[in-house]
């Protein structure tokens, strides 16, 4: 598990027969907004377990949502009640799903889904409730799109939900009596009186979203944690613990970086003492030949100084954040190898390649003006040594391209602050050629609750990329379309006839607001989103 104050999220082994089979402290209630909240004579609860508490407490459930009149169970609405003797558990705690009407491009999305049973999470947590059972009702809902929502989704949603709302990152905390009394467990439970095919859907629904939270978690610790602690170094261990799950890992020095001609990634590696590494972990099904190939490749700059180009004082104390998108795709490899230990097999050779290392000042750092040549022959000028995560990123693209010839490449960079001042941190943004691949990417970012807005490829901005003395320029021109031309500058080292998107994470990687799924800070973005797209692959 991630986070040591994380708790026990388990799935029952048996469905429950009735409500008197559940022996946590409290149950979680969702209460849709058009559920009459109690005001009307018989309020038609869409939950099965609403509806068999609510008559087994003679309609106190109800009476309540009447009570709490400053509730009307939107989303992000959440209250616990204190249940009499004879209730099963002693508490309930209420959660707004919103409205669930559903249809006609009405119907609820996996975000509100997410979210609201986060929210009822999260309150239980700072309540002080220790043990909480959620039994995973088929819910008459639609999809926003009107497609039914799945007993599976479900499942995976909630598991998601109780992993990534209670997460809190306390490492480096020596005392934690101010922190919210944690929940010890979390018990989840298929349907009442569940069929051997309801288990079998919430079975996998809870797989999955476990090991998408927790490879989000993981990303999240180290992004959170401090640079002296996560390292390349650092990160390339937690690469080589892949290999028992069957994963191969292998890497390159610097060294063996510079020998191999990779001159852009090895002009920004040079200026730190800190050893820097390129890895490159492979996964490959144990059944079958994989359908396709999928590269993904992640920017691991564990502290970015800005090198001799160095940023203002307030611009780099976060800058350990800048292995965001090496982080994302670590956990994403940790997520596969998790699914393969519970027998899910993705039908795909999947390869991720982290660039590890640090961009500091010191006596070797490239200076504004060098020319470096890249692995596949171009040659950059380096106007602007902060721009060096595409540095790192082109030579990165072009070994894995040589390395196993991709059908598809992600890759995955907090690249420009650019993109924060277009998105801001709610959003990513997604650079493709290819529409198609953009769409399916956007589409898995919706499944798995975030989200992306493509940004286009301009041809009117290579010229702001060409040197005088050199085939290229690392920064464009200053306050334009930092993001697109970037995208741009990557372009040119990718194989045109090749699948390949661009994720500039930048903005929702590190947020300054707390969400019921995630709290202030780190949040792990990328890692659902690859996992969702991966597992698109699977059969249902």
């Amino acid at each position: 598990m991630a986070s040591t104050t994380a708790p026990t999220i388990t799935l029952a082994q048996k469905a429950p027969a009735a409500l008197a089979d559940i022996t946590e402290d409290a149950l979680i209630i969702p209460i849709f907004e058009e559920d009459g909240c109690g005001k009307a004579p018989a309020p038609l609860w869409r939950s099965a377990t609403t509806n068999a508490l609510d008559t087994l407490l003679s309609g106190l459930v109800g009476e309540e949502c009447a009570y709490v009149d400053h509730l009307v169970w939107r989303l992000g609405d959440a209250h616990v009640i204190r249940l009499p003797e004879n209730a099963p558990v002693r508490y309930a705690v209420l959660t707004g799903m919103g409205s669930g009407k559903g249809g006609n491009n009405t119907g609820v999305t996996p975000t509100q889904i997410r979210r609201s049973f986060a929210t009822g999470f999260k309150a239980a947590q700072q309540f002080g409730i220790k043990t909480l059972a959620s039994i995973i009702d088929p819910l008459d809902i639609l999809l926003d799109g009107g497609t039914p929502v799945t007993l599976k989704q479900l499942a995976c949603w909630q598991a998601e939900a109780a992993q990534l709302s209670t997460y809190q990152f306390t490492k480096h905390k020596t005392d934690t009596s101010k922190l919210p009394t944690h929940l010890n467990t979390i018990i989840l439970y298929p349907p009442l009186q569940a069929t051997d095919e309801q288990h079998k859907a919430v079975t996998q629904g809870v797989i999955q979203g476990q090991a998408e939270a927790n490879s989000t978690c993981l990303a999240r610790d180290w992004v959170f944690d401090s640079a002296n602690h996560i390292t390349p170094t650092y990160l390339k261990e937690q690469a080589e613990t892949l290999s028992k799950h069957d994963i191969t890992v292998n890497h390159l020095t610097l060294d063996e970086i510079k020998a191999k001609g990779m001159g852009a990634f090895y002009s920004v590696a040079k200026g730190s003492d800190e050893p820097a590494y390129l890895v490159h972990m492979q996964y490959k099904p144990k059944q079958g030949s994989a359908h396709k190939k999928v590269s993904l490749v992640g920017k691991g700059v564990t502290f970015d100084s800005g090198g001799l180009s160095l940023k203002p004082s307030k611009s780099m104390e976060l800058m350990k954040l800048d292995m965001a998108g090496a982080a994302a795709v670590l956990a994403t490899m940790h997520g596969l190898a998790e699914l393969r230990n519970h027998g899910v097999e993705v039908p795909l050779q999947v390869d991720g390649f982290i660039a590890l290392c640090e961009n500091m000042p010191n006596g070797h750092a490239s200076k504004p003006g060098d020319i470096v040549t890249t692995l596949d022959g171009k040659t950059v000028e380096i106007n602007n040594t902060d721009a060096e995560g595409r540095l790192i990123l082109i030579d990165t693209l072009t070994y894995a391209q040589q390395q196993v010839d991709p059908d598809e490449m992600i890759d995955l960079a907090t690249l420009t602050g650019a993109a924060i001042t277009a998105l801001g941190h709610a959003c990513a943004a997604v650079i493709s050629p290819q529409k198609d691949f953009a769409d399916e990417v956007i589409n898995a970012g919706y499944a798995a609750g975030e989200q992306f807005w493509q940004l286009p490829l301009l041809a009117d901005y290579n010229e702001s990329l060409k040197s005088d003395v050199a085939d290229l320029i690392n920064a464009g021109s200053r306050g334009q379309a930092g993001t697109a031309s970037a995208g741009l500058f990557l372009k040119q080292f990718v194989d045109k006839k090749r699948r390949w998107a661009h994720l500039d994470i930048a903005g929702p990687a590190y947020t300054t607001k707390a969400e019921p799924e995630a709290p202030k800070g780190a949040t792990g973005f990328g890692v659902r989103t690859l996992l969702h797209y991966l597992l698109s692959h699977t059969k249902p």
